[in-house]
């Protein structure tokens, strides 16, 4: 490029690339432009970045968390450059005696799990920083493990969270928080999209800001350019500088006004795409504004704005306006809320003095109308429905259709409101009106805590798994051997049985066949034996198994004691489907509520599998929940019940026997139901949304379900312990491998230099000599006749041919080598 003669370099967007360039930049004195994040975006002679500096973001982000009062929050990173950008949240003030909990996304980009884990902690704050290519994915695992529903609530630092298709998640009530650098609503912003041509075709609000941000750039440059022309005195030497040839990689100069450019850059302000275009003295971008961003039902909407100087600013939140003669006519109307004796959301107050009116009941219903009474100012009138039906159609005996429940109390004009463990369906809907909805859920299946699994003889086994057992006696048997083999290679290891005798005539191995695995075999049990190498390269063999030997026995040491004192759990099913294909456990449901009609509905084979034979078994089937708690309590695991989520959640902290098996079967809705046509109901669903947003509707959940009448069940600790695979222990295994390989190279180095030694001095070829040596070897043999000095002084003097005449193994009997030279 420099031979092109260019005078500014923008880009790249990839990290090495990058810093390859600005080295070079700052070699050459080249202007660069970057527009990409930069987590060590540093001060460069020669270069800016119009992308904000992390530290500037990491504030947008503490300042936001601080606005909306998070005390407890986790916060979801995808790599360690993440940690970087949200280094400010773990200085906030406010966090000092708060939860802040870090979490990596798991490199197999399979999340489920990690989402689970977060939804059992009952934390709803949620700060998620990952790039926008993975974003989309980990949105829809959310979505799909239950965490995409009201109450969590989402700040999502990517900077083009405005670019995604959140159709998905519009209505399910999660509130999300974003940032972006493009203001569509600024007056600059849409005079540049109408004079650019290009720009015409796209949507402001769908420009990705690593596009913005290279606009900002090329004009920013091109600005610089144009004041250059037209500035009066230093028109002549900047222009005489720039027409001077750009300096080429091999020439050893720099070009002149690649400084100037570059300092008129830092000084020159734009408003461009991204906002105000400002840099401080380091050539840090400065003055950024970010639009903080929230989904609604309506989309993307502008919730507000963070500037670098100011912090945030909320934009006033306007509600549905509502006419003030119908706000005068809620607080002059009484309203007949009837609801349901279920718990935990209608129940009798017990008290030892007389109650009347209101004050008789109490639970989640109770407090959820009291608090919607509070913003409207409007009276209510407790009813009861005596059967604790919710409705359903039904024919008359001359053959005209009606409701009864909660449903037809209010098709009969005998309450106003219905609220209750009610669910949103397509049929209700078509005669009565819901509000918003107030509790998201599904059906579950509710079944007894799993039974404790018996033992097993064999239990001592499970720390590794087989694959590993077979390993470890393979390099039982290979280290054995390798010694073995060792040991008779290296003439170290050939020693005088008899240490009273200066010259023996033979020599001993102690490294038998058995004796190498005897040795093996104490040094893996930690007992040790009584035989010991003396050779340095059997020692390092055996120091080499002697570290094998220390990992795997703590290793399996360390998983053992999980395995032999923690029971696990054993469950006769796992979901709906192992449910419907088995035939000793019993389930059924509520004869008179949705769940019924879910399995009636629905096309998966299974379902229609078990609403068949709920249908055939219509003594399995309950009037009432509470009717089918009490059937699961006493079957002793024979029979599962089908309810809601919800209702299996309160029930879990009232039986602590009970649980509930497999996930959610479906997604639905609780809501608020009235007559057609009223004219309170938008008033209604406007307080539902406030409440939520409040938080109340959360506080009444927690305070009905896991404080009141809660008898705080605690969970038993799962087994944790994993059998350990070769992918945990594999290292050990590679270091045994690479030391016995390195040992028995040390043996060769011993032999060759014994061997060269010896056959010099008998003046033999070192060919034969190893000949003989193997040969003897291979024999087998655990004495070796000895070599002396005396008997190698008479070889010496001899011709080679007697010599190999007479030769005896390795050695020669000296006796007999005399007697051969008198005669």
């Amino acid at each position: 490029m420099l031979k092109q003669s260019v005078i500014g370099i923008f880009g790249p967007l990839s990290r090495e690339s990058a810093w390859m360039v600005k080295s070079i930049s700052d070699t050459k004195e080249i202007p660069h432009i970057q527009t990409r994040y930069d987590n060590y975006q540093q001060r460069s002679s020669c270069g800016i970045n119009l992308y904000p500096h992390p530290s500037s973001l990491s504030k947008a982000f503490a300042d936001v968390i601080k606005t909306w009062g998070w005390k407890n929050f986790i916060v979801i990173y995808e790599n360690n450059d993440s940690l970087i950008r949200i280094s400010s949240l773990l200085k906030l003030e406010v966090t000092e005696a708060a939860g802040v909990r870090m979490i990596q996304l798991p490199a197999t980009q399979d999340y489920r799990s990690m989402f689970r884990q977060i939804r059992q902690t009952q934390e709803t704050n949620i700060l998620l920083d990952c790039s926008i290519e993975w974003l989309p994915e980990v949105l829809i695992q959310a979505q799909q493990t239950g965490l995409m529903i009201e109450n969590y609530n989402y700040i999502i630092t990517c900077l083009d969270l405005h670019t995604l298709d959140l159709q998905p998640y519009r209505y399910s009530g999660v509130n999300i928080t974003g940032f972006r650098l493009i203001n569509p609503s600024k007056p600059f912003v849409q005079d540049i999209m109408k004079g650019e041509k290009y720009l015409k075709e796209f949507k402001v609000e769908e420009i990705p800001a690593k596009a913005a941000l290279l606009y900002d750039a090329v004009n920013l440059f091109k600005k610089t350019i144009m004041e250059f022309k037209h500035h009066s005195i230093e028109v002549g030497d900047i222009n005489n500088a720039m027409d001077q040839p750009i300096p080429t990689c091999e020439s050893q100069t720099s070009w002149k006004a690649g400084f100037s450019i570059i300092n008129a850059m830092k000084v020159t302000e734009w408003l461009g795409l991204t906002g105000l275009v400002k840099f401080d003295y380091e050539g840090f971008r400065t003055n950024i504004e970010l639009q903080i961003i929230e989904l609604t039902e309506d989309g993307i909407h502008d919730k507000g704005t963070w500037n670098s100087s100011t912090g945030v600013h909320i934009n006033t939140i306007t509600l549905p306006q509502i006419d003030p003669d119908q706000s005068q006519e809620m607080a002059n109307t009484t309203f007949r809320v009837i609801i349901s004796l279920t718990k935990p959301y209608g129940m009798r107050k017990p008290s030892k003095d007389k109650l009347e009116g209101n004050e008789r009941f109490e639970g989640f219903a109770v407090d959820f109308v009291h608090e919607l009474s509070l913003l409207s100012n409007f009276k209510y009138e407790i009813l009861i429905q005596e059967d604790n039906a919710n409705g359903e159609k039904k024919k008359a005996p001359n053959g005209t259709e009606y409701w009864d429940g909660m449903i037809g109390a209010l098709l009969s004009d005998k309450a106003d409101l219905a609220i209750a463990d009610l669910t949103m369906s397509k049929d209700r809907a078509e005669y009565v009106e819901f509000s918003t909805p107030f509790m998201d859920l599904g059906i579950a299946i509710l079944f007894i805590q799993p039974k404790k699994e018996n033992p097993s003889l064999f239990s001592f086994l499970f720390p590794f798994s087989d694959v590993v057992w077979l390993l470890v006696l393979a390099a039982y048997i290979g280290m054995s051997l390798q010694i073995y083999i060792m040991a008779r290679l290296s003439p170290y290891e050939w020693t005088n049985p008899y240490p009273c005798i200066q010259e023996p005539e033979e020599l001993e191995n102690q490294f038998t066949l058995s004796n190498s695995f005897w040795f093996t075999i104490g040094a893996l049990m930690q007992q040790g034996s009584e035989v010991a190498p003396m050779s340095p390269s059997t020692r390092m063999a055996a120091g080499i198994w002697w570290f094998f030997t220390l990992i795997m026995v703590s290793s399996y040491t360390a998983n053992l004691a999980a395995f032999l004192t923690v029971e696990n759990e054993v469950s006769e099913f796992n979901n709906a489907q192992e449910l419907a294909k088995q035939n000793k456990i019993v389930y059924g449901a509520k004869e008179r509520g949705t769940t019924k009609y879910f399995f009636r509905d629905s096309n998966v084979e299974e379902y229609k599998h078990m609403f068949a034979f709920m249908s055939d078994h219509p003594e399995l089937m309950t009037d009432s929940n509470e009717e089918g708690v009490k059937k699961v309590l006493e079957s002793n695991g024979g029979y599962a019940f089908l309810m809601e989520s919800s209702a299996i959640d309160y029930e879990k902290e009232q039986h602590c026997e009970l649980a509930q098996v497999g996930p959610l079967l479906d997604n639905k809705n609780y809501g608020i139901a009235m007559r057609k046509g009223t004219w309170y109901a938008n008033t209604i669903s406007k307080d539902v949304l406030v409440l939520q947003e409040k938080g109340t509707l959360s506080s009444l959940k927690r305070k009905w379900w896991k404080e009141k009448y809660s008898k705080n069940c605690q969970e038993d600790k799962k087994n944790d312990a994993e059998t350990l695979k070769l992918g945990n222990v594999g290292g050990v295994f590679l270091v045994l491998i690479a030391g016995v390989c390195f040992a028995f190279l040390v043996m060769l180095y011993e032999l060759t230099k014994t061997l060269r030694a010896t056959a010099k001095e008998e003046k033999v070829s070192l060919k034969r000599e190893l000949a003989r040596e193997m040969k003897f070897i291979m024999k087998c043999k655990t004495v070796k006749p000895a070599r002396r000095c005396d008997e190698r002084s008479l070889l010496g003097s001899h011709s080679e041919n007697n010599n190999s005449g007479s030769g005896n193994g390795n050695g020669y009997d000296i006796r007999q080598r005399l007697k051969h030279l008198s005669t």
